[in-house]
């Protein structure tokens, strides 16, 4: 009865959640706005009602794609994640704790800063709060996700996303819990730190311009394609806003396995981040892109077991070999200094 009771009362609510939370990128209105911006991507490249309908069924809602073993990795991973989350919730630190922890930290360390800047109109307030709580979040994602990829124990857990050969809105699930927890923590501190500071000095009128209780920006994010970049339609914005704003088309060239394209990409909203860092790429053009690791390939093939357990065998593995690798260097210093 208690299992039951679990199942019908904790994780199927959270599971449903998802799916219609307008915070969640997977919202049933971002799906939707995901359909009609291909359907109007196909009716514009065929000019007829028919292609624009070939284009959702065969880019985003195809029984190949969605009925892949690739997909059901995806849909595998989803729940038993969620499962793992939802008994591990207790033992994570809460944003709200830690927000509220640095924001009495800052009153005890600075007394006489506490909302110094309350006078200041609101309106100002609320744009700035929006857009520095937008930008740190997107950089913070930038950097874990570079991260991620540039360590080689963290991309031992991050080959597990990389590893889907046909990509849907549902491969942003397709996560080792240990990146799940990464960027849970990404989460806590990005955000509780933006709260925390500007509770402390703006005092109680700090406010967000949202929708549906959204930041603004992150709805126009999730609404305007969001979900295709995990999917086989190559929406461009055109390359004179790619300079500015990541496209579908040039996360797909992330996920790419052609090696011409690794390491391209890394950022969520704003290509700015992977200008800076010289990795924005728009190098797309008429080929058909597959995606999965390629020559990296790893010994799983969308099996629970080899993707929750393997990428700790590859761990072990590099820590291994670099512990080799260190004693053998001590060693040869140990003898150097003898000569």
């Amino acid at each position: 009865m208690d299992l039951y009771i679990w199942l019908t009362q904790t994780l199927l609510p959270e599971l449903c959640e998802s799916f219609v939370d307008p915070r969640k990128r997977v919202s049933i209105i971002y799906l939707c706005t995901a359909i009609l911006l291909v359907f109007i991507w196909g009716l514009t490249s065929g000019l007829s009602l028919k292609s624009g309908l070939r284009a959702v069924t065969s880019g985003l809602l195809s029984k190949k794609i969605l009925l892949s073993r690739s997909s059901m990795g995806d849909y595998k991973l989803l729940i038993i994640n969620r499962i793992l989350f939802s008994l591990k919730a207790p033992f994570f630190l809460s944003k709200t704790a830690f927000t509220a922890f640095l924001f009495f930290y800052l009153n005890e360390v600075f007394p006489t800063q506490n909302s110094i800047l309350s006078a200041t109109p609101v309106i100002f307030v609320t744009v700035a709060y929006t857009v520095i709580l937008f930008l740190v979040d997107d950089l913070s994602r930038f950097i874990t996700h570079y991260a991620l990829h540039r360590f080689e124990v963290l991309w031992a857990f991050h080959k597990i996303h990389h590893s889907a050969e046909t990509l849907s809105p549902l491969t942003v699930f397709r996560t080792h819990p240990v990146e799940g927890i990464i960027f849970g923590l990404r989460s806590l501190l990005a955000q509780g730190i933006v709260v925390a500071c500007f509770v402390f000095f703006f005092g109680s009128q700090v406010d967000l311009v949202s929708v549906l209780g959204v930041n603004v920006l992150i709805f126009i994010f999730n609404a305007t394609g969001a979900n295709l970049r995990h999917s086989h339609v190559p929406i461009s914005y055109g390359r004179s806003l790619e300079i500015f704003f990541l496209s579908p088309v040039q996360h797909q060239l992330h996920h790419s396995k052609s090696p011409k394209h690794y390491n391209c990409n890394f950022g969520v909203v704003l290509a700015v981040w992977d200008k800076a860092l010289g990795t924005h790429s728009l190098d797309y053009s008429q080929e058909k892109l597959q995606f999965g690791l390629g020559d990296q390939k790893c010994q799983y093939n969308n099996t629970l077991f080899k993707m929750y357990v393997y990428p700790f065998c590859e761990v072990s593995g590099i820590l291994k070999r670099r512990t080799v690798e260190f004693f053998n260097k001590l060693s040869k210093g140990e003898n150097s200094a003898f000569q």
